[in-house]
This record gives C-alpha cells, structure tokens and sequence, in this order.
C-alpha cells in the first residue's frame, strides 16, 4: 500500500480487502519503541495487546 498513492494506510478496509493483517497505531511497533524509556510501558504494552485482541480483523 506504501508504493499506490491512491491507497489510504489509515483505512482498514483496504487491510481487509487485501488480506493484510491491519495493527492500529498504538499497537504498532514503531508507537511502543518511541515510548519504550517511559515509566508507564508495561501499561502501553498490555493496551497494545488489548486493541489487537479488539481488533476486526476478518
């Protein structure tokens, strides 16, 4: 989705068009490395863990 300008990497329809695993920003690596050296990571990890479970992948 990276190389079609055309495709919005925010919208899950097209992760679920294209049979892509869709991860919401707070769960993405690059969101917990940026906060990796925070007291409350533990907290941020298990809310990641969280809205991956929620997530409606299909």
């Amino acid at each position: 989705m990276k190389n079609n300008p055309e495709s919005d990497p925010e919208d899950i329809d097209e992760y679920i068009y294209r049979r892509v695993f869709y991860v919401p920003e707070k769960a993405r690596w690059d969101f917990l490395e940026k906060n990796a050296k925070k007291p409350e990571i533990g907290k941020l990890i298990d809310e990641a863990m969280d809205i991956i479970e929620r997530e409606p992948n299909v």
